[in-house]
């Protein structure tokens, strides 16, 4: 993690280090005990911090921060700076015991420094140095126009000895651009960010027998900045924070900063994909400073910071997250700022910065904590509530007493849904899960939100069940105001796989007395890569086409097709009795047979099914109200038949 963005949330103004070991511990870490002379220090954890058993303080006064852990587990690196005036003027390089003994600098002083990282076999530390634009500090930016981060070109990767000895150049050649951020895994696999390509982006190589990164590989590629990567323990995944500015004016502000080699700070959200970048996926949606993150030592877990109690202050706590983005926790409660996470290499202690027990405000240090591996707290996120009901639909299909058709028609029910025989009696027996939503539905055109009930995924049917909560409870937020609507929620339970879901949901839809506005048919929603989101059926008429661009860009969404420009995309519209079928699906045509697998909320991307669901949900609420044009005609009652198919 660059320096810049400590600096964004915590002014540095304090003196230079003193070592000192205030613990809870009776024992530090396994590989090396704290001093007899430890003092107590109670203040050091804070109620509701569970996961932390004895705490250790590292360092006082000044500020530290960054702690990576030796593969070993014996030592810690982490970066330093004095006050202005005083020195180090910049941040340095500095390693010590992981008891805080055997405190030394290793950077010599010589520009700005930072992200030191060990190297497999302990024997050498890689960080990144602007030094060879000289011994200075590197000029600060001019603030005038709004608080920004330099993202300085000087900066270069070197490698030296633990003792300090033998700098060298860790990619020999390598362009002037930003590169900073990397880190290492224990097979020697290496991920930094750079610029060098004119965008911040995440790049791969490995250490060679020579000690310097050969194979270097660009592995993200989507507009925004990428970085502040760590691998997980088995190598086999990256995780990372990412801005991702919306087209238009925003990324535009954004590549203008760049050139000028400056980023300001936006919305951070937390991501992870392979190691070499494939399947990479959006954990996050917090839409406030996250960053810092670090896997558990399994891999199913993220522990990161973020400040969505002060989305525009210091107080940053650290959270933890399932890969699949449920199970949100809040870890820390000291109410100040608490980051730079990083596990040591056998699970049992947490190494992390923060201004607990400062003794000067913002005053930042260096604690390892004994982590105490709890099972986890309920959590009432949307995401937890998704993967609930993909579970209870998983279980219902064995169930007899309690199959698909009754559990769906009783979350619609929970939902505020009305039963869509109350108002039409004569398909109370249809292989149909249907609700109504909205008091206009014997006046205007409906629009209906669809989906099939299949056993290998249940994500479309969550998807329509989750929409019904977002959308009723729009309409309860502003029934004073809300045009008459009308939405249709439909669970298809065709058992024919050969027979058109639709001819099932059409004698149905034929009882209203308006055709609907469209049917939007959600699948495979859990599978999102790189937020693209599969639409098609949208080339029907411009004014559908204009809703999901803006939906898209306001959801920080890719989506082919969107716009009149990839119209060709989507060649062919697909008609229902003259109603327009726009489908969502987060598995491209090309890729869809190769990766259909039975998904379980374990091999999820639920974060990923929630923002297609609020794409969906956007896109609903906008037409709904609205008389939308289907190939230039407006929605006709059932009795008139369109000849288009």
């Amino acid at each position: 993690m660059p320096d810049h963005f400590r600096e964004a949330h915590m002014p540095w103004q304090h003196p230079s280090i003193l070592i000192v070991t205030l613990s809870l511990l009776a024992t530090a870490c396994s590989h090396s005990p704290p001093s007899k002379s430890a003092k107590i220090d109670t203040s050091l954890r804070f109620p509701g911090e569970r996961h932390f058993g004895r705490i250790t303080q590292l360092t006082t006064s000044g500020t530290n921060a960054e702690a990576y852990w030796s593969f070993d587990g014996d030592w810690l690196t982490f970066q330093h700076k004095g006050p202005d005036g005083t020195s180090p003027a910049c941040d340095q390089i500095y390693i010590m015991r992981s008891d805080g003994s055997e405190l030394r600098g290793i950077s010599e002083n010589i520009g700005r420094n930072t992200c030191a990282y060990f190297f497999p076999d302990n024997s050498r530390i890689l960080f990144s140095s602007t030094r060879m634009d000289g011994p200075e500090c590197p000029p600060r930016p001019n603030l005038s126009g709004g608080y920004v981060w330099p993202v300085y070109d000087s900066y270069q990767i070197y490698s030296l000895q633990v003792d300090g000895t033998d700098l060298r150049l860790f990619e020999p050649g390598a362009p002037r651009a930003y590169n900073a951020e990397a880190t290492v895994c224990k097979d020697g696999s290496v991920v930094f960010t750079s610029d060098r390509d004119g965008d911040l982006e995440l790049y791969r190589g490995r250490i060679d027998n020579l000690g310097t990164l050969t194979e270097v590989q660009r592995i993200t590629w989507t507009p925004g900045y990428d970085g502040g990567a760590f691998f997980s323990q088995d190598c086999q995944q990256i995780v990372w924070r990412a801005s991702r500015p919306r087209p238009g004016r925003e990324l535009e502000n954004y590549k203008t900063l760049l050139q000028r080699h400056l980023v300001r700070p936006d919305e951070l959200e937390i991501w992870v994909a392979n190691a070499d970048g494939s399947h990479a996926r959006q954990i996050t949606r917090i839409s406030a400073a996250s960053f810092a993150p670090y896997f558990s030592p399994d891999g199913t877990r993220v522990i990161f910071s973020s400040n969505p109690r002060d989305p525009k202050g210091r107080k940053f706590d650290l959270y933890m997250i399932r890969v699949n983005g449920t199970g949100l926790e809040r870890i820390t409660y000291s109410d100040t700022f608490d980051s730079f996470p990083m596990f040591s290499p056998d699970g049992k202690y947490l190494a992390f910065s923060s201004n607990r027990n400062a003794r000067r405000p913002h005053e930042t240090n260096v604690f390892i904590a004994e982590w105490l591996n709890l099972p986890q707290t309920t959590s009432a996120s949307s995401a937890d509530r998704f993967a609930a009901l993909v579970q209870r639909l998983t279980a219902s299909v064995s169930e007899p007493e309690n199959p698909p058709k009754k559990l769906i028609t009783d979350e619609f029910s929970s939902a505020g849904l009305r039963d869509f025989s109350e108002l039409f009696p004569k398909h109370k027996n249809a292989p149909l899960s249907l609700g109504v939503l909205g008091e206009g539905c014997r006046n205007t055109a409906a629009v209906v939100i669809a989906a099939k009930v299949e056993q290998d995924d249940f994500s479309g049917i969550a998807g329509i069940i989750e929409s019904a909560r977002i959308l009723s409870a729009g309409l309860i937020a502003q029934k004073t105001k809300a045009r008459p609507t009308c939405y249709i929620f439909a669970g298809i339970h065709s058992s024919k796989t050969s027979l058109s879901p639709f001819s099932t949901l059409n004698p149905a839809l034929k009882e209203l007395p308006f055709r609907p506005k469209a049917i939007l048919m959600l699948e495979r929603l859990a599978e999102m890569e790189n937020n693209q989101l599969a639409v098609s059926g949208f080339s029907a008429t411009k004014e559908w086409r204009k809703l999901l661009n803006l939906t898209c860009i306001q959801q920080r969404l890719t989506c082919p097709g969107s716009t009149q420009e990839d119209s060709s995309l989507d060649p062919k519209t697909e008609y229902v009795d003259g109603t327009p079928v726009l489908r969502f699906a987060t598995v491209f045509e090309s890729t869809g047979e190769k990766q259909k697998k039975r998904l379980t909320p374990e091999n999820m991307n639920i974060t990923g099914a929630l923002q297609a669901i609020d794409a969906v949900t956007a896109i609903a609420s906008r037409a709904a109200p609205k008389t939308v044009r289907h190939r230039n005609k407006t929605a006709l009652p059932f009795g008139q038949r369109s000849h288009t198919r």
